[in-house]
């Protein structure tokens, strides 16, 4: 268990080589060299169309940066960004394939290995917000650890805990970290009602699928009802008020809602639809759309600073994504979309799943995916986010094969898992 701690214990580490170059993609890619003889573990339906649509993905930012004649700098970070994302999933799988309970020992390395950076090596961002881009999420993760042991999640305290836990991040102005949380009390909550439990052996049916998405969406409205509430009755700090009636200044409309206050899937937008097949290259840079934060503030009647938008504008001509799929999509073309696509829709069916069945990693499974789906959708894929991008992946992956196996459920009522039988008749 101590080479697992480590390498998620020093996810943070890195140096500056051409790109960021981290300590642990280093310590993944000689454990896969020496795991040679194993991957055919690999083969298996979920890592096998992960790694194809990756390779895919490669292959189409290759040839990207081959047509827009892309800088070296600029493509080999592109590719080398795709290339370690995949080797530490193939390392992470086959470490946790061989041996299950070693995800516990890589969420507790994350956890206190997050903590430890903020600590002794905290950026700008932790600073101005030492829970938001610091200690939250970290401390998030220790706390559905510390739930997922002896399904202590499934208890009232547990419940409140993660509610507390969600109230905790809208006070310290993490409003999405602390959304997630709550949303993810409210599924498990919805998911030990009687009418639910009693369909968990049963393959869902539309009606029944309609009314779990129901359940979700009112969990989510009424989320944001108490928000609402809380910041126009003075009950939430100044900062995070004002950061609430910022936002609801002007209409926005259906707009606003979808793009969340990020200007930025509008200019990615538009880069898209100019070229939706192949891609813009790695890093793709032009002054045209860069300039386009201007026009897409004042679409989505944002208040922002002037002096700001003008400094982000003069500081880079990076093309503003601000979201995973969109990110691969205006750099690699429409296979990069793809991949994240498959994500999204593999993070979607992992919740559909372990929403019928209490047991295990499930408190986790579903925060993860929640997680997952806001990255997918509204943060970028950086280069610290390769090594928590992989580890998601495989938990929620065997974690809801291990939910499923315990309740006697099978995964595949929502996707093909016949192979999911057959990998834990192996390990017995």
């Amino acid at each position: 268990m101590i080479f697992p701690f480590l390498v998620s214990f020093l996810s943070f580490a890195h140096i500056n080589l051409v790109g960021e170059f981290y300590i642990s993609e280093v310590m993944l890619l000689g454990y896969l060299i020496f795991s040679a003889g194993k991957l055919r573990l690999l083969a298996a339906p979920f890592p096998k169309k992960l790694l194809l649509l990756g390779l895919l993905w490669l292959l189409s930012q290759m040839v990207t940066d081959w047509y827009r004649d892309s800088i070296p700098e600029n493509y080999l970070r592109g590719w080398a960004a795709i290339i370690f994302f995949l080797i530490d999933f193939c390392a992470v799988y086959l470490m946790v394939r061989q041996k299950p309970d070693v995800i516990r020992t890589l969420i507790l390395g994350t956890a206190l290995g997050t903590i430890f950076s903020v600590i002794f090596f905290p950026t700008d961002y932790s600073i101005s917000e030492p829970w938001k881009f610091g200690y939250g999420f970290p401390v998030t993760l220790l706390v559905l650890l510390y739930l997922s042991t002896g399904n202590r999640y499934k208890t009232k305290a547990g419940l409140l805990l993660l509610v507390a836990l969600g109230v905790l991040g809208v006070f310290m102005n993490a409003r999405s970290l602390g959304g997630m949380a709550i949303l993810t009390a409210a599924i498990l909550y919805l998911g030990q009602r009687r009418g639910f439990q009693a369909n968990a052996n049963k393959r869902p049916n539309p009606i029944k699928l309609a009314w779990l998405g129901l359940g979700v969406l009112l969990a989510v409205y009424g989320i944001k009802s108490v928000y609402e509430w809380s910041a126009e009755s003075g009950y939430l700090p100044e900062k995070v008020a004002e950061k609430y009636l910022m936002g609801k200044g002007k209409d926005t409309g259906l707009l606003g809602v979808i793009a969340g206050g990020r200007p930025e899937i509008l200019i990615s937008s538009q880069a898209v639809m100019d070229s939706p097949i192949l891609g813009h290259g790695s890093w793709a840079e032009n002054p045209y759309y860069t300039s386009m934060r201007y026009e897409a503030v004042a679409k989505l009647g944002l208040e922002v600073d002037e002096s700001f938008i003008k400094y982000s504008i003069e500081s880079s001509d990076l093309i503003p994504t601000h979201s995973s799929l969109m990110q691969a999509w205006v750099w690699a073309g429409l296979l990069g979309a793809v991949f994240w696509l498959f994500v999204g829709y593999f993070l979607i069916t992992s919740i559909l799943c372990v929403f019928f069945n209490a047991s295990g990693y499930q408190v986790l499974v579903i925060y993860l995916c929640i997680l997952g789906l806001w990255n997918v959708l509204f943060s970028p894929f950086g280069g610290g986010d390769r090594f928590d991008w992989a580890l998601a992946l495989v938990v929620i992956y065997f974690g809801t094969n291990l939910l499923n196996l315990s309740s006697g459920n099978q995964v595949i009522n929502f996707r093909n898992g016949e192979h999911e039988k057959l990998f834990f008749k192996a390990q017995k």
